[in-house]
């Protein structure tokens, strides 16, 4: 018999939590070296990707990493890879057509 049901529930969301995190911090990684590699005007890139890297940490430590400020990365992250996308010259070149010899 479970005398605690709280106490197994507080372990879940604690690995949930510590789960999103390392997606978080593994997306962030990506999404900061795809602003070093991928950003059209290279003198900017590098400071684009540690802006984006100083705000990411910022967001983190003011919220005391709680749930709030994951959601909040996780949608700075999105809108990053939406503009890394958008901004990409090789997602936008037409797909030539091979044909069969």
């Amino acid at each position: 018999m479970i005398r605690n049901p709280g106490g197994w529930m507080q372990i879940v969301g604690r690995a949930i939590w510590l789960l999103a995190f390392v997606i978080l911090c593994l997306g962030t990684v990506w999404a900061t070296a795809a602003l070093y590699i991928d950003l059209p005007a290279t003198n900017l890139s590098l400071s684009a990707a540690i802006l984006y890297l100083v705000v990411v940490l910022t967001i983190l430590f003011f919220f005391k990493f709680r749930w709030v400020s994951l959601g909040i990365c996780f949608a700075l992250l999105f809108v990053g890879v939406a503009l890394w996308w958008w901004s990409n010259p090789t997602n936008q070149q037409p797909r030539l057509a091979t044909r069969g010899r």
